[in-house]
């Protein structure tokens, strides 16, 4: 069983009682600057090597919102090292870009014992 064979026949005929007597129009006519036509996502720009003060005020500015963590590397303190996404992307406004941003230590690993 599909939409068009149980829900369809149903909804037809609410909506010729419903409408039944009111008068048929057409829809409006299209806007010139046709606004409503055009994608509402954004481009979102890598932060690799920015400093985190920028890449937020960037980022706001876009209209999108942003996560930070630091995590150790051997990179400067307060200079992103990622970024989900990855790689440049459409995005909506308003959605979360999240970043790495280095605290200046090195990254420590845990040696096996032999």
């Amino acid at each position: 069983m599909w939409g068009s064979s149980v829900a369809a026949p149903i909804w037809a005929d609410f909506m010729e009682i419903v409408t039944d007597g009111l008068p048929v129009m057409d829809f409006p006519p299209t806007p010139r600057d046709r606004r409503l036509l055009r994608d509402p996502r954004k481009k979102c720009p890598t932060f690799w090597e920015w400093k985190l003060e920028d890449a937020l005020k960037e980022l706001y500015e876009a209209g999108f919102d942003a996560e930070w963590e630091y995590v150790n590397s051997d990179e400067p303190q307060d200079e992103v090292v990622a970024q989900d996404p990855e790689h440049p992307a459409r995005m909506k406004q308003g959605e979360k870009v999240k970043l790495e941003v280095s605290n200046g230590k090195s990254p420590e690993a845990i040696m096996p014992a032999c």
